[in-house]
């Protein structure tokens, strides 16, 4: 795994297959977004086909349909949030209020109301998931216990796995429900909100087998996603079900790529980082290939592993 000091998101990890739940990975950068980047792993990817994304594949960050290019974001310097004055990089994570609002969309319409419902210990800036309320009206910010969520069980979707999760393409009378809700914690986090009276009543689904591009050192395999890559797959998928629903024929067409885009602009921030300067080390224990030279040269050379945590944090910028 690799550590690249770069200004980007955190984000935890969220394990797909055959189901989808939060397993979060200490991270390992301070508050403002200055993130610490590390993988070790080459990402399966493959675009879209005729059937949407398919199953067991990760994102490929530059066949995303943004409506605004990823390089506006290059170079901004830190700014005050409009609210709470605070100086922030891209959005402010305690207001979700974004900083630079002309430089990426902030009316994605979801076909949902989207609920990431956060454990009280889970830091905002630690988040990747809560960047979707500065992307959408319609994603909304939670946290547990102390915010109860007043949904309506039977209108109401839960991503988490549980031997009864269903497939969204098996969801019976998937066009009745109005809300879904992420769970934003740790494995052990997650049982106890998974427990509560009220998120147990949720009709509970499960993602279908993607890969993530998740650039942070751990040692879960690329099946284990970050929490904004679950909630895109989940909307893609939603998507699509629907349509196959509809018999209309069509599929998934990048209506919710904008939800990707702080996350999709870090790893392309990595990425041209580490081709930048190929003396640059890092671990190739899993994913010896993460890092997309543009050529067949000598990639750098490996690096010792290094442990989750504070302690082997680089100094961030």
């Amino acid at each position: 795994f690799f550590f690249a000091s770069c200004t980007g998101l955190n984000a935890c990890s969220y394990h797909a297959p055959p189901w989808t739940m939060s397993k979060r990975k200490r991270p390992e950068d301070d508050a403002g977004q200055e993130a610490v980047a590390d993988s070790s792993s080459q990402p399966v990817c493959a675009a879209p086909t005729a059937t949407g994304m398919p199953s067991g594949q990760a994102v490929v960050v530059s066949d995303l349909k943004f409506s605004h290019p990823l390089s506006g974001l290059d170079n901004l310097p830190r700014k005050n949030c409009s609210k709470c004055n605070r100086t922030r990089k891209y959005y402010c994570y305690e207001c979700l209020l974004p900083i630079y609002p002309e430089h990426h969309s902030t009316t994605v319409a979801l076909p949902l109301q989207l609920y990431v419902y956060k454990h009280f210990n889970e830091r905002n800036s630690k988040s990747t998931a809560i960047a979707t309320a500065v992307f959408s009206p319609d994603a909304h910010v939670r946290t547990y216990p102390e915010q109860q969520l007043e949904l309506d069980p039977a209108t109401t979707l839960v991503v988490y796995p549980h031997p009864d999760a269903y497939t969204l393409d098996a969801v019976p009378e998937l066009h009745k429900y109005k809300n879904v809700v992420v769970i934003e914690a740790t494995w052990q986090q997650s049982k106890g909100i998974a427990r509560d009276p009220t998120v147990a009543q949720y009709t509970k689904v499960r993602l279908n087998d993607h890969r993530s591009i998740f650039w942070r050192y751990q040692d879960k395999d690329e099946s284990y996603l970050a929490t904004i890559e679950a909630i895109y797959f989940f909307f893609v998928e939603y998507k699509n079900a629907m349509l196959k629903a509809q018999g209309s024929g069509e599929v998934y067409n990048g209506e919710y790529d904008d939800l990707l885009f702080f996350y999709g602009h870090m790893y392309e921030t990595i990425q041209r980082s580490y081709k930048a300067d190929r003396s640059r080390t890092f671990t190739r224990k899993a994913r010896p290939n993460y890092i997309k030279y543009d050529d067949d040269g000598p990639a750098s050379p490996a690096s010792p592993s290094p442990k989750p945590g504070p302690s082997n944090d680089p100094p961030t910028t």
